[in-house]
């Protein structure tokens, strides 16, 4: 093998080598690119869990609110009357 076919070689193993690296790049670039609308869209359904337990937890307290109240309106209607 001369030299120059020697030098040919070597370039068409480097180009394969280069092609590789561009396609593996382009590869990660779409990993990349599919994590981060994954973490978009994380961030937007734990945004909306968290609206929706505040709206529960408002929700709880309203009812042991009216609860407490509807227990001591039981106790005047229990209670003995001084008569």
């Amino acid at each position: 093998m001369s030299e120059l076919d020697d030098l040919r070689k070597r370039v068409e193993d480097l180009e394969r080598i280069v092609a590789g690296v561009d396609r593996d790049q382009s590869d990660n670039a779409a990993a990349i690119q599919a994590s981060h609308r994954l973490l978009q869209a994380m961030s937007i359904t734990q945004s909306q869990h968290s609206d929706w337990i505040r709206q529960l937890n408002a929700r709880q307290e309203q009812m042991g609110t009216d609860m407490a109240a509807g227990f001591e309106m039981l106790r005047g209607l229990l209670e003995p009357r001084g008569e």
